[in-house]
């Protein structure tokens, strides 16, 4: 586990509807791992992985 993301992601302001702070900690980190990552206009934090089995996967969790 990364304890300094977590560090970070405990630190972080994510206060619910105040959440910018930490969706934007998250895309950076998601970044590493993801062909595409976007923050939508409800503040979601979007991620895709691109791949090449049948399947899919989503992963969902609350911010605040």
């Amino acid at each position: 586990m990364d304890i300094e993301f977590l560090s970070k992601l405990v630190k972080s302001v994510g206060v619910s509807g105040y959440e910018d702070e930490i969706a934007e900690l998250i895309k950076s980190e998601m970044e590493k791992y993801t062909d595409s990552v976007e923050i939508d206009t409800l503040g979601n934090v979007i991620g895709l992985k691109k791949g090449n089995g049948k399947g899919k996967i989503m992963l969902a969790a609350h911010m605040d």
